[in-house]
């Protein structure tokens, strides 16, 4: 029997934006950032303001008077360091430091009107964006295949978002048969708005494949 060489590849490509972006989620305005990535959330008063609150998706809350701002322990309440208001008249805004995945999800903010002292609420949508953990199985890199074997290939990618999307690719032409029909499974993390993802395709072998690089590549 004649037997034949493959190298299985793994390449991993990530588009998810690094740039914050605004965008609409269900109506409320939202940023996207990556995790470490220091992000400003921004909220806008018709008048002057002098008490604002941001209050996080979790239960963080982060409040401070106008007339503070700019100065040392500006914040009244909040113990969580990596948050830090700023703003002027018009405006209040969040600056989270160091975001994790636990600040995913819907942030309210509230200012009370100076003049009124009338509150009124805004919301932001703030995106985490994780970089899902590909692997590929078999685990070694090369495949000792005989002239039509069949090799079973699983890529997952591990907690990502956005949800990952799995592609297969080959170097050069190709002679054998590969399958990449299969259907593609999801499933979240418990607790987070992470997504993983995984699918198994099939290789029949030939022999006019000796060399061949097979690649599991991944994008959000």
């Amino acid at each position: 029997m004649d037997q034949i060489i493959f190298i299985a590849s793994i390449s991993l490509i990530i588009f998810s934006k690094v740039a914050v972006s605004k965008r609409e989620h269900f109506g409320v305005k939202s940023l996207t950032t990556r995790v470490s990535d220091a992000v400003e959330l921004s909220c806008s008063s018709s008048s002057p303001w002098f008490f604002c609150v941001w209050e996080g998706p979790r239960g963080d809350r982060v409040c401070a008077l106008r007339s503070k701002i700019g100065k040392e322990e500006a914040s009244m309440c909040g113990e969580d360091t990596r948050f830090q208001i700023r703003g002027n008249s018009s405006s209040c805004s969040l600056v989270v430091h160091s975001p994790t995945v636990s600040d995913h999800g819907v942030w309210t903010c509230a200012v009370s009107d100076d003049r009124s002292l009338e509150t009124l609420k805004d919301y932001r949508h703030l995106d985490i964006a994780v970089e899902g953990q590909l692997t590929m199985s078999p685990s070694h890199t090369i495949l000792e295949l005989g002239e039509g074997d069949m090799a079973d290939l699983l890529c997952r990618v591990e907690e990502g978002f956005p949800k990952p999307d799995i592609s297969w690719g080959v170097d050069r032409e190709l002679w054998g048969v590969l399958d990449t029909g299969s259907q593609v499974f999801a499933d979240t993390t418990a607790g987070t708005h992470l997504v993983s993802v995984s699918q198994r395709v099939s290789y029949l072998a030939s022999a006019r494949d000796d060399g061949l690089n097979i690649s599991c590549t991944s994008t959000q």
